[in-house]
């Protein structure tokens, strides 16, 4: 930010990129006060205007008045205070503080007294900066991808998880499941069960779970083994997710939970009366199921526990079915359906503009890289990207002919799906 006496130039550096701020000048009266330069405004959603510069000594009786310190940008922080006057007969006045930016802090304080010169007393001191606070700028939609088929495109693959960029597993119809270090190449593993791979989650790459359609959790080290572990004859399973090594559960009767034992809780803790689709938390104590109904029209279809196995139903708009769920953190939180809903944590869910092109979709996955990249595909392979704000992309067909079953990424331009043909992946 360079500041000049006299005549301020402000630049300030927006959260998006450079901008300018406006500057305005006060000229010295003739015989009497000196010039006060104003402090510059700062950009949008930028950094706090400059202070302003102090103002020159007057030519007569008293000395320049102080600058004037630099409004708030947009969502930026609050003005500089202004400097104190130069000498003259008397200090000039010190500058008042910065005004509040919108969404920023609240002004600095004023600038010091003027200082005694000449026999001339001191100016009185700034006040401090005021006014309301805003609610800051708001963030881009991230980037449209470019999608590439990786692997087979003869496996219908209903789940993805990873590690990390360089370990990750999908699996799918058949039992089948396949592993990448991240380069393209998938490489099968066995699993020793027919049925279909409905979720994956891991604690870390040595402690890997999959949820499966039958009353079997697979478990791996992260050897390319993987182990069974039996639960009671009848279950099945939808997904998988846990909030640590010791604590997992899967979920489709109900919700079944584990301590990493290989033991799985029987009987089951109940949700409600359908099936239990999806399962996600913010920690062990924050966890929340989306639930399928056999009350016709009944829309409380999102639940969530304190970890002690008690489901409560939380209210959501009526007609709403959900189908996935998926958070940033505790207080952005995502359940897709026949709507888009979101919850700041506080119980209360409202829905968001996506635009379902047909009939009959649904939003069937979420994941995002963060609160201000989300990511939603529908059944029918539309893909839309958010900002987190509640903007949504128009939608975008990356399937095909394919219906889109799960996603999962690290980051904005790494993006992974799983569908009809197996599995595509989002860069930039």
């Amino acid at each position: 930010m360079l500041k000049r006496v006299l005549a301020l130039l402000a630049v300030g550096i927006a959260a998006g990129g450079l901008s300018c701020g406006g500057s305005s000048n006060r000229k010295p009266a003739d015989g009497g006060d000196g010039g006060a330069a104003a402090g510059a405004t700062a950009g949008a959603s930028g950094a706090a205007g400059a202070a302003g510069a102090a103002g020159a000594a007057g030519a007569a009786e008293s000395g320049g008045q102080a600058g004037i310190g630099g409004a708030g940008g947009v969502d930026g922080g609050a003005g500089a205070s202004g400097g104190a006057g130069g000498g003259g007969a008397s200090g000039g006045g010190a500058g008042a503080a910065g005004a509040r930016g919108s969404g920023g802090a609240a002004g600095a304080a004023g600038g010091a007294a003027g200082t005694n010169s000449g026999g001339g007393r001191g100016g009185a001191a700034g006040s401090a900066g005021a006014g309301s606070g805003g609610t800051g700028g708001t963030p881009s939609i991230p980037p449209a991808l470019t999608w590439a088929r990786e692997g087979s495109t003869s496996s219908i693959l209903e789940s993805i998880w990873g590690s990390g960029p360089h370990d990750i597993y999908a699996g799918g119809r058949a039992g089948r499941l396949v592993h990448s270090a991240g380069d393209g190449t998938w490489t099968i593993q066995t699993t020793n069960t027919s049925a279909t791979l409905t979720g994956i989650w891991g604690s870390g790459p040595d402690d890997i779970y999959a949820s499966v359609n039958a009353n079997v959790v697979l478990h791996s080290i992260g050897d390319g083994v993987w182990n069974h572990q039996m639960t009671m004859a009848g279950w099945t399973f939808q997904n998988v997710w846990g909030s640590g090594g010791n604590d997992i559960y899967v979920v489709g009767p109900g919700a079944v939970h584990s301590t990493g034992n290989g033991v799985w809780q029987t009987p089951g803790q109940a949700v409600a009366d359908g099936v239990t689709f999806a399962i996600w938390g913010s920690s062990p104590t924050n966890i929340y199921a989306v639930n399928s109904t056999n009350t016709v029209g009944q829309s409380l279809t999102i639940f969530r526990s304190t970890g002690d196995g008690v489901w409560s139903r939380e209210a959501t708009p009526d007609g709403a079915l959900m189908q996935s769920i998926w958070g940033a953190d505790a207080q952005h939180v995502y359940a897709g359906g026949n709507l888009m809903l979101f919850s700041s944590g506080d119980g209360v869910w409202t829905p968001q503009a996506l635009n379902l092109t047909a009939p009959g979709d649904y939003i069937a996955a979420i994941w995002g890289a963060g609160p201000n990249a989300v990511y939603a595909c529908s059944q029918l392979g539309y893909f839309y990207r958010s900002n987190g704000a509640g903007q949504w992309s128009d939608p975008e067909q990356v399937t095909g002919s394919g219906l889109c079953y799960a996603m999962w990424g690290t980051a904005p331009n790494n993006v992974y799906i799983t569908d009809t043909f197996g599995i595509l992946h989002g860069t930039y």
